[in-house]
C-alpha cells in the first residue's frame, strides 16, 4: 500500500482521496520504487476568455477540482501511460522510448505530433508523452529510463475549464518531482540529463503550452497553464497574457461563489445560444 512520504506544501483534500485511488492501482506500478505525485487545478475564466490569443488582460480562478498524475522511473525503455478517464477505448498506451528519442535525440515537433496523433484512441497520450519530448527539445532533458505515468482528472474534459492544461501541468511537474527537478529548486539528477537546472511554474506553465501548441496541436494561449502552474486557493489571477505578466489579487472582504453552469448547449446556428444561456440564469439566478 501507497503512503505519504513527503506531503505537499499545501495540502488538498483531493490529495488525500488521491491514495485510496492510488492504491487501487497498485497493478501499474513496482512495489519498491516510490512514486512521485504532483496535482495541477481546471480553472474558471471570469474575464477575458478566449482574448488571451490576442494578448489581453484576463481574470481566472483555480478550481478546486484538478488532476493528479503519478509516475515511477521503470527499468524497461519503455513511456507506459494509463488514464482513469471513464469511457475511453484505450486508457492505456505504451510507447518504447527510441519511438520518440530516435537515436537518443527526440523527434521534431510535426514528426512527434503525427506519432501521438495518427490513432483516435489514444491521442489522449499526447497531452502526456508530449511532455517529454518538450523538456528534451526545449531544455535539452533526456529520459535514460522508462516512466510508468498515471493520470487521473476530476477536472471535466470538453466543458472549457483547462482539462487539457491540468494534465500538462501535473505531467511536467511530476517527472520533473522524478527528475530531482522539482519547480524552483535544484535537485539530484536520476532519470533525466543533463545536469539538472531550476525552472519555475512560470517555465512549466510556457513548456506545457508548447505541448498543447506543437504536439497535441492545439492553438491555445497561455492563460490555461499559466492558472494551472501558478494559481493559488481562494486568489484571483490577473494575467496580460502579451507580456505573460501576472499578479494575485486575494478575494478580499466577504468571500464571493462562484457558480459554474454546464449549460449543454450545442454549438447549432439553429440555436440561440445568447438566449439559452439568459434563460438558464433567469431559471438559477
Amino acid at each position: 500500500m501507497w503512503q505519504i512520504e513527503r506531503a505537499p506544501r499545501i495540502p488538498t483534500a483531493d490529495f488525500e482521496r488521491f491514495i485510496p485511488t492510488l492504491n487501487a492501482s497498485a497493478d501499474f506500478f513496482w512495489h519498491d520504487t516510490p512514486v512521485t505525485v504532483a496535482r495541477a487545478p481546471g480553472r474558471l475564466d471570469l474575464m477575458g476568455g478566449i482574448a488571451d490569443y490576442s494578448g489581453s488582460l484576463v481574470l481566472e480562478l483555480p478550481l478546486g477540482v484538478a488532476t493528479f498524475a503519478a509516475v515511477q522511473p521503470d527499468d524497461a525503455p519503455l513511456l507506459t501511460i494509463r488514464s482513469l478517464e471513464p469511457g475511453l477505448e484505450t486508457p492505456e498506451c505504451v510507447l518504447p522510448l527510441d519511438t520518440l528519442f530516435p537515436q537518443g535525440q527526440p523527434l521534431d515537433y510535426a514528426s512527434a505530433s503525427a506519432l501521438l496523433n495518427v490513432d483516435q484512441r489514444t491521442a489522449w497520450a499526447a497531452y502526456v508523452a508530449g511532455v517529454l519530448v518538450v523538456l528534451a527539445r526545449e531544455r535539452g532533458l533526456l529520459p535514460t529510463g522508462g516512466l510508468r505515468i498515471l493520470i487521473d482528472s476530476a477536472v471535466p474534459a470538453g466543458k472549457g475549464v483547462s482539462s487539457s492544461a491540468a494534465i500538462e501541468v501535473a505531467t511536467m511537474s511530476a517527472i520533473l518531482g522524478v527528475s530531482g527537478q522539482r519547480s524552483a529548486v535544484s535537485g539530484q539528477n536520476s532519470e533525466l540529463n543533463p545536469e539538472p537546472r531550476t525552472l519555475t511554474p512560470r517555465d512549466i506553465a510556457l513548456l506545457c503550452q508548447t505541448v498543447e501548441n506543437l504536439v497535441v496541436g492545439a492553438p491555445c494561449g497561455v492563460m490555461d497553464q499559466m492558472t494551472s502552474a501558478l494559481g493559488e486557493q481562494d486568489q484571483l489571477l490577473a494575467l496580460l497574457c502579451q507580456q505573460r505578466v501576472l499578479c494575485h489579487g486575494p478575494l478580499e472582504g466577504k468571500q464571493p461563489t462562484f457558480v459554474l453552469f454546464d449549460e449543454w448547449i450545442p454549438a447549432r446556428p439553429s440555436i440561440d445560444r445568447g438566449q439559452a444561456l439568459r434563460d438558464l440564469a433567469v431559471r438559477f439566478l
